[in-house]
């Protein structure tokens, strides 16, 4: 029994310090697009995450096979605890033509998330939570998916549902 505890302990010591914690979000209403430049976001406090600055927290990205689901893939240190919350950032040009000036809008999910990160590589699966009263929607798109982008909201949902939102890989 000592030579198991010291074989684990021996793993543990020799195992490295970051594991890979990959992010999935769904995001029926925030359709990429050229009309709309967006990036969506997963900030907190930690310096991980941008700070809370919302222009230097890691972006998730989606591709046509995957969209509505954005995903992130960051390596984090093990045991970490991490707040955090998801955001869609819409950039917006302001001013007259002259003196145009960019600025940043966001629309904050309505709730905060924890997490403390595991000893292995895990997936975190959420879907965006609205609150519009607060953040108000900065996409100017409704639900407008094809029945395929539906297809993979639902079953990212239900991956959502059924597995308690996270999962080792």
């Amino acid at each position: 029994a000592a030579e198991m505890a010291a074989s684990a302990a021996a793993a543990a010591a020799a195992a490295p310090p970051n594991v890979t914690v990959t992010f999935q979000l769904g995001v029926p209403h925030a359709k990429p697009s050229d009309v709309t430049p967006i990036r969506l976001i997963i900030s907190g406090p930690s310096p991980l995450l941008g700070s809370s600055d919302p222009l230097k927290a890691p972006e998730l990205v989606t591709s046509q096979s995957d969209f509505p689901v954005f995903k992130a893939a960051l390596k984090l240190p093990r045991g970490l605890k991490l707040e955090f919350r998801y955001g869609i950032i819409r950039f917006q040009v302001d001013g007259d033509p002259e003196e145009q000036e960019t600025r940043a809008v966001c629309q904050w999910e309505g709730l905060g998330r924890r997490l403390v990160v595991g000893a292995e590589d895990m997936q975190v699966c959420h879907s965006f939570k609205e609150d519009p009263q607060q953040y108000p929607r900065v996409t100017e798109q409704e639900y407008q998916l094809t029945a395929q982008e539906w297809t993979r909201w639902m079953r990212h949902h239900m991956k959502v549902s059924a597995q308690g939102f996270v999962h080792p890989s």
